[in-house]
């Protein structure tokens, strides 16, 4: 056998070498972690339309999340609500990977008010156009959320059901100098941001597979 010869019989046995370790590792079966990994398609972020009682994003809100990691995500919200200008943040913690499932979620919630605001209300002196300022208002909020996702690209219907505890003290001050009937002082109250929230929305995923823990 000449040295040409046997230079192309041993590029022909490391050829073949390489080919059947290639055929092995691909019918090698993969872990756990490969395989969950693979599956693991968790969008980076989420943008979405929800809405509600005592919602962050108030009654018509805007909601971005960025992914924390697979089962966590931090979240900013912004609208308008009963209040003025609704906005807020929170955390969310995920059962299941992908951000789908149940989550448990602790947020912060501020309402911007309005400085002047004429309202009809009832008053001692008959029904009248009483002239208000509505207070910011801020609060802590607890959450339990349900996700359902949508198809297979990372997007999500949600429900929601907590409690915003508001520790802001002042709710609205009387500027024309009439003084409201109990009843006025109740609705104005109510409306005020803080108390049982029940909301929803919708959410969409954004970007690309989200980066492997």
């Amino acid at each position: 056998m000449n040295k040409t010869s046997l230079i192309a019989f041993f590029i022909l046995l490391i050829t073949a070498s390489l080919a059947s370790a290639q055929s092995f590792l691909q019918d090698t079966p993969k872990s756990k972690l490969e395989l969950r990994r693979e599956k693991n398609n968790c969008r980076p972020y989420y943008i979405g339309l929800s809405t509600g009682i005592n919602n962050l994003g108030g009654l018509l809100g805007l909601d971005v999340e960025y992914s924390l990691n697979n089962t966590s995500t931090a979240g900013a919200h912004i609208g308008l609500g009963t209040w003025g200008i609704k906005t807020g943040i929170d955390a969310k913690y995920y059962r299941k990977e992908c951000h789908t499932g149940w989550a448990y979620g602790l947020g912060i919630s501020f309402a911007s008010g309005n400085r002047e605001q004429s309202w009809p209300l009832e008053t001692i002196s008959g029904r009248k156009n009483v002239l208000l300022q509505l207070h910011p208002q801020a609060g802590v909020q607890l959450e339990i959320l349900r996700y359902f996702p949508i198809g297979k690209h990372g997007h999500r219907l949600w429900t929601e059901l907590g409690w915003n505890q508001r520790f802001t003290r002042k709710v609205y001050s009387v500027l024309d100098g009439q003084t409201l009937s109990l009843m006025a002082d109740r609705s104005i109250n109510l409306l005020c941001p803080g108390g049982l929230v029940i909301a929803g929305g919708y959410s969409m995923g954004i970007g690309g597979n989200k980066r492997k823990r």
